[in-house]
């Protein structure tokens, strides 16, 4: 019973921290929401960092479980990227924001060390494709590398300029990510 008070609060918390940011976020909506009282709120978290802190890394520790399964897979290079794709444009906002340098939001170490993981898989996935003859002959790693992530970010940039403003009905994702591969495949795969 104690597991499912704690798990029920971090997912109340998770909705509140993706919506509102961490500043924004209210512990006392947390509560209202979740049907308790501050008092397991503060048996299971010791303040709303502390809350923020290992909800983020229950997230981490679901995508680090979604990042090895796509790079475990032998398919071409093409399919990877489009999952990593799908699954970092739907990446949580709490992730997006969690090491963000604004001051507000306490730092998570672990997302750093996630990006810098899925970072060394996504090249060594490049080098293994290189070998494999799917490169263009004479392609750069680091530039494929620079362009998947420059998209993601100017992806996540966006859906959170488009969320805040409510402005969903003049953005279609599943064709920026369609432009994106078309793009990628074009300048980069044979």
């Amino acid at each position: 019973m104690k597991n499912n008070t704690k798990q029920l609060i971090m997912d109340t918390a998770w909705k509140h921290f993706s919506k509102y940011g961490y500043t924004d976020t209210n512990l006392e909506r947390i509560c209202k929401e979740a049907g308790i009282t501050r008092g397991p709120l503060y048996y299971y978290f010791a303040d709303k960092e502390d809350l923020y802190r290992q909800v983020v890394v229950q997230e981490i520790e679901k995508m680090d479980k979604e990042y090895a399964r796509i790079f475990a897979c032998e398919e071409p290079l093409m399919e990877t990227i489009q999952k990593q794709i799908n699954l970092s444009t739907i990446y949580n906002p709490l992730l997006q924001r969690a090491n963000a340098d604004n001051g507000e939001i306490p730092k998570v170490e672990e997302v750093a060390k996630l990006s810098e993981k899925v970072l060394k898989q996504t090249y060594e996935k490049f080098q293994q494709s290189a070998r494999k003859g799917e490169l263009k002959e004479g392609v750069d790693i680091l530039k494929m590398i620079y362009f998947l992530y420059t998209y993601y970010l100017g992806i996540v940039t966006f859906d959170e300029k488009i969320n805040a403003g409510n402005q969903q009905e003049f953005y279609d994702k599943k064709l920026a990510i369609q432009i994106f591969l078309d793009s990628f495949r074009q300048q980069f795969i044979k």
